[in-house]
């Protein structure tokens, strides 16, 4: 929250995001995306606890989305779901990528979509 409103802080945010996955989650796993899928067919209150996380941190990357809208930088246009939704699945491939998979290129990747990918949203 240290970079300015719109696009430089969502970018600042998903660099952050990319490095975190890349340098923490490949070696220790990420216990969001594991207890999604671990407990997305249960109820209860581990499953509801990670649910509002999860959801907090969605509301957070739609915030800022709104933001680069807002700001001029993306287009009028953009669906803040949408683009969310996008980058929160660059992120689940990056870590079933470095962890299962141990490709160590998985970062560089998931960066190049996240470029081509942002480059289709900017005003």
């Amino acid at each position: 929250m240290q970079q300015p409103k719109g696009l430089p802080r969502l970018e600042n945010i998903m660099q952050r995001w990319f490095a975190r996955t890349r340098d923490q989650e490949a070696r220790m796993g990420c216990v969001y995306s594991a207890g999604a899928f671990e407990l997305d067919d249960r109820e209860g209150p581990l499953r509801d606890f990670l649910h509002q996380e999860v959801t907090r941190w969605r509301a957070a990357l739609r915030r800022t989305v709104v933001q680069a809208v807002d700001q001029g930088h993306l287009k009028r246009d953009t669906d803040p779901e949408q683009l969310v939704g996008e980058a929160y699945a660059l992120v689940l491939g990056l870590i079933h990528d470095t962890r299962f998979m141990r490709d160590p290129r998985a970062a560089d990747r998931a960066q190049a979509s996240w470029r081509r990918l942002i480059r289709t949203y900017q005003a």
